[in-house]
């Protein structure tokens, strides 16, 4: 007999071995959706399980069978190539997908031998998942009771935040029973007391391993008086939401803190409730982000459209907002836009992460009442400052700019008035100096005060100093 005949001879005993009857299942791997696996013998080298490339793949070798396919209820999340011919011995390829859906799925390598079969279960859980039915559950003052849903494939735990001047805020919830790799449905029922006093909220933070926390604000609106909320780990449009849910109280909004992601709708909420109640007065975006999505934020007389852009205060965003007296901008913000605060006219200062590359033109024009600009020297990122920047109609105490900014505009400094100027370039820039501006102090890097008094711009300081 001939060492071929012989060796395919061979491997069908083998593989006929180690088929079992069609109705045998064994299970060789439970993947979380995307992870590699390290290479692993499934029989004594029959077949080989390995990873390879950047994807999760199967290499089965040396496979003679008369046929095989790939049973699964979930369509093409298990992929199947076949290399060679079923006359000859196979190489078998199977692509796993990420599973992005909320059930563990499940899918056969059926290997069929003359009457035999033998099935190979793969399954693979998904990533953890939760989502609630709603963000925001406005309650009329005489409402006690409230419900929401949570739809998750991972145990949740819950805690409240209750608002000042609310008793209690009481809610009950039970894990129900589930199948296993199945997703489920929690009902949540809350409870809270009658309201006699001001607009309420308060949050209730539902919590998992490895996924988002959810956020519920229970709103319970009341008699009119001075409101001060603090939302947190909003979702885009959820602040346009809240804002919506009581016209009574949202006017008498005096300061908001609010983290989270704000998209086009909020920042238009947040708008309205900026010009045309002109109540708001302090408002904390630290832990905010600004994303792109939504409606326009601003539609102008000549109907331009304004939309937000990713970690951005856009163009005209906050202009106008006259009532604003203190605002504190998103941690990670990369840009200002023009004339996004033009017109704040009750705004005393305002800080400038580090993380912002460009201030476009105008930024602060006209803000009357502002003496500072806060622009971070050490780990600034900063490198664009456009035409009349600080243009604000009043006199700044001093302005800090960092050596990073590489693209000036030469009116940057045109109309502006600073007591004190520190910049940090080591050579002078070309920039228009006015008289006004020329008034102040000028301080510049050691050893560089012949170089800013010999240029024909710098030189209109009467004052240069070294520091």
């Amino acid at each position: 007999m001939k060492y071929s005949a012989l060796k395919k001879m061979l491997s069908v005993i083998a593989l006929l071995l180690c088929i079992s009857c069609s109705d045998e299942t064994e299970t060789i791997s439970d993947l979380r959706g995307g992870d590699e696996v390290s290479q692993t013998v499934l029989d004594k080298g029959s077949y080989t399980l390995s990873k390879e490339g950047g994807m999760t793949e199967f290499k089965f070798t040396n496979v003679s069978v008369d046929s095989c396919y790939i049973q699964s209820e979930h369509p093409n999340w298990l992929m199947l190539d076949k290399i060679g011919s079923y006359s000859d011995e196979l190489d078998l390829y199977l692509t796993a997908q990420p599973n992005n859906d909320w059930d563990t799925r499940t899918a056969k390598l059926c290997l069929m031998k003359g009457k035999e079969r033998r099935d190979i279960t793969f399954s693979q859980s998904a990533f953890p998942k939760m989502e609630s039915s709603t963000q925001v559950i406005k309650l009329a003052p005489n409402d006690t009771v409230f419900t929401f849903t949570v739809k998750t494939n991972v145990p949740v735990r819950m805690k409240a935040d209750v608002a000042e001047g609310l008793s209690y805020i009481y809610y009950d919830y039970e894990q129900p029973s589930h199948e296993e790799g199945k997703a489920w449905t929690i009902a949540v029922n809350g409870k809270v007391p009658k309201n006699e006093g001001l607009g309420k909220a308060s949050t209730i933070y539902v919590m998992g391993d490895g996924v988002p926390t959810a956020n519920v604000i229970v709103w319970q609106t009341g008699t009119v008086g001075d409101v001060n909320p603090v939302l947190n780990n909003l979702k885009p449009g959820a602040l346009a939401e809240f804002l919506s849910t009581d016209p009574k109280t949202t006017p008498y909004i005096k300061s908001l803190k609010v983290s989270g992601e704000l998209n086009g709708d909020d920042i238009y909420a947040l708008r309205t409730l900026l010009t045309r109640y002109k109540t708001l007065k302090a408002l904390d975006l630290f832990g905010a982000r600004i994303v792109s999505g939504g409606k326009a934020y601003l539609t102008t007389a000549l109907n331009e459209q304004y939309y937000t852009r990713n970690d951005e205060v856009g163009e005209d965003m906050f202009r106008d907002c006259t009532s604003l007296e203190k605002i504190t901008l998103p941690e990670h913000l990369k840009a200002i836009g023009i004339q996004a605060f033009a017109n704040c006219s009750s705004l005393p200062g305002i800080e400038i992460p580090s993380t912002v590359k460009s201030i476009d033109s105008q930024a602060f024009f006209s803000c009357t009442n502002m003496s500072f600009i806060g622009i971070p020297i050490e780990g600034s990122q900063l490198e664009y400052i456009g035409s009349g920047a600080f243009s604000t109609g009043s006199v700044l105490d001093d302005l800090y700019i960092p050596a990073t900014v590489k693209d000036l505009s030469r009116l940057a400094f045109s109309p502006c008035r600073v007591l004190e100027l520190h910049v940090q370039w080591t050579t002078p820039p070309n920039v228009v100096i006015t008289k006004q501006l020329a008034k102040g102090k000028l301080y510049v890097p050691k050893g560089c005060k012949g170089a800013y008094a010999a240029d024909k711009n710098w030189c209109k300081f009467s004052d240069i100093q070294e520091e």
